[in-house]
């Protein structure tokens, strides 16, 4: 239809089509008819009849966008109203723009978008760059209350004048606008073109200001687009210490060091972050700087608790939250004093505390829903998952991983999404449909790699694991086990470090059999490595599992010892599958 309504338009412009009343008539014979190929051509024809001053006004317009004020036309064209009013109603009557409502000034709009494209690549590139610049200057003199609202304009109109400084300053702004609208794409497009534009900057110490500010806003985004142990994070972190360095910023330079040392937790490192964290801890005091702090605190806390040291990691998240509740959130993408209890509840329930974490996480995601930012709430509900997960609550996690994908998928957060989708194939296969889980957990960890690596990838492994039990693929199961063994080795990540020993336990006395020296060495390991961390519920786990296997082999008054004392350190939580499995067997085994 746009087609057809430009070639009449242009054969009425060349007198080759003539209205007669309500009717039109050619004047010219077919034959005769020059009609240009395509719409562009059509539209290009039609500007260039245009006489020369609603020509230029036609092609300011095209630069000033899709839709624009009549103030804002009045102040790039600096033209008399009558000129103005009269110009904008013979554009109008020859339908290349149209009015539409609006509050307070009057308002139009192109047609049609390919009208506005046609035009605006009429514009000679040096009058495009002026006019981007007048409009851009327009809007900061007519908006100067309210200049936030229109960020993206001006970041869009300066990058495409000759102002370089204009344009990086209010790309970071829009970037910055955009992030707290979880529009986490739009902003690393904008600090791309920003970084991409500093470089025309005069070189020295504000221009390097400039950069610092740039880099750790494209850390922090990286972060959320592409997962906390990155190469695009790092790679940002790196060039905010490099610049940190060169200015003498110890601010800046601790932020980054701190940033370089979370990547670590990703990555399976939380040893190595921990230590590198602890290095920093004492300038970060020195400095005063509360984010700071908060941050170094948080890192040292959560790479506690992936290293297994849950009492300390329970004391060190109990003393965050007191101390930085209120604390600035600087550039970390989530709210850190909403997603600390959601941290700490699994310390805490790993401990025994199994009613106080679920209180912790409920309150968290509960603080995470009405703060309504969305990077945050993934995160919460991450945590929450993994909670649910330990509780042996399927249902739950599935209704959890749901969520977490949904807000992965819709903002592009890749780490949520894997995160996401390793819970929900776990919920499937504990659910009963083994073959979609364990598909859904191999592509969740084989999603792992190109994101740096997650936190507790061991435990996804051995969930992984079961599944592959279930399946029939023991000798698979028991080769990846082996493999993670050797990675906690060496990396310190010893959370889950139970949870290896005793499933594969379990997976060795179902190939071998119920008297498996291999399988029971590997539960007594497991509960071993249970008692040295305090995690009594790991405990308990591996004590059922252990306990099963002797009651096979007719050593019950060796299995109800060793359970009865486990389960009666428990006083609460006896809703929960684990304890009872715990009772069923123990009340088997007083008969």
């Amino acid at each position: 239809p746009f087609f057809m309504e430009e070639t009449v338009q242009v054969l009425l412009d060349e007198g080759a089509l003539v209205r007669d009343g309500a009717a039109v008539r050619l004047t010219k014979a077919l034959g005769e008819l020059k009609i240009p190929p395509t719409v562009q051509a059509i539209l290009a024809a039609r500007i260039d009849r245009l006489p020369a001053d609603e020509k230029d006004l036609l092609q300011a317009l095209a630069v000033m966008g899709k839709e624009f004020q009549q103030s804002l036309v009045r102040a790039v064209t600096a033209k008399s109203d009558d000129e103005l009013n009269r110009m904008l109603g013979n554009l109008q009557l020859a339908e290349f723009i149209y009015e539409q409502p609006a509050v307070g000034d009057v308002e139009y709009s192109f047609k049609h978008a390919l009208t506005q494209e046609v035009a605006y690549n009429s514009v000679l590139v040096e009058r495009r760059r002026l006019l981007h610049r007048r409009t851009g200057a327009a809007i900061e003199s007519l908006y100067r209350v309210r200049l936030e609202d229109h960020y993206a304009d001006l970041a869009r109109h300066y990058r495409l004048s000759d102002d370089a400084a204009k344009a990086v300053e209010y790309l970071r702004l829009a970037a910055e606008q955009a992030v707290w609208r979880s529009a986490y794409s739009e902003a690393a497009a904008d600090l791309m073109a920003a970084i991409a534009l500093v470089g025309g900057l005069p070189e020295g110490t504000d221009r390097l200001r400039v950069e610092l500010a740039l880099h750790t806003a494209e850390g922090s985004v990286a972060m959320v687009l592409h997962g906390i142990g990155s190469q695009e994070r790092e790679r940002a972190f790196e060039r905010v210490c490099e610049i940190s360095e060169r200015l003498g910023d110890t601010t800046s330079l601790l932020r980054g060091s701190i940033f370089l040392s979370s990547l670590y937790i990703a990555r399976g490192e939380p040893l190595r972050a921990r230590e590198i964290c602890r290095q920093h801890l004492g300038l970060a005091e020195q400095s005063g700087a509360v984010e700071i702090l908060a941050l170094a605190h948080w890192t040292i806390g959560l790479s506690t608790l992936f290293c297994g040291d849950l009492n300390e990691a329970r004391t060190l998240f109990r003393e965050w939250m007191v101390r930085f509740e209120a604390a600035p959130q600087g550039a970390f993408p989530a709210n850190l004093s909403v997603t600390a209890p959601g941290h700490c509840c699994l310390a805490v329930h790993l401990l025994g505390g199994i009613s106080e974490a679920l209180k912790l996480c409920q309150e968290s995601l509960a603080c995470a829903r009405a703060l309504n930012h969305q990077f945050t709430l993934g995160m919460v509900l991450i945590s929450a998952g993994w909670l649910y997960q330990v509780r042996r609550e399927p249902e739950a996690v599935r209704e959890v991983a749901d969520a977490v994908m949904a807000i992965g998928e819709e903002h592009g957060f890749s780490e949520w999404l894997e995160l996401g989708r390793s819970l929900h194939g776990w919920a499937l296969a504990e659910l009963g449909d083994t073959a979609r889980g364990v598909a859904e957990m191999e592509a969740a960890i084989a999603g792992f790699v190109p994101i740096g690596g997650v936190p507790r990838q061991a435990f996804a492994v051995a969930m992984l694991a079961k599944g592959y039990e279930k399946l029939g693929r023991i000798d698979q199961a028991i080769v990846m086990l082996d493999d993670q063994r050797v990675r906690i080795q060496r990396s310190g990540e010893r959370l889950d470090e139970t949870e290896l020993c005793r499933v594969k336990g379990e997976l060795l006395i179902a190939r071998d059999g119920p008297g498996s020296i291999d399988g029971e060495s590997c539960l007594r390991k497991a509960i071993e490595i249970a008692q040295r961390q305090a995690a009594k519920w790991w405990e308990l786990r591996a004590t059922v599992s252990l306990a099963r296997m002797l009651a096979s082999e007719g050593r019950g008054d060796e299995a109800r010892a060793m359970l009865a004392e486990i389960y009666g350190q428990f006083t609460e939580g006896f809703d929960t599958a684990d304890l009872k499995d715990a009772k069923a067997l123990l009340d088997s085994l007083n008969k």
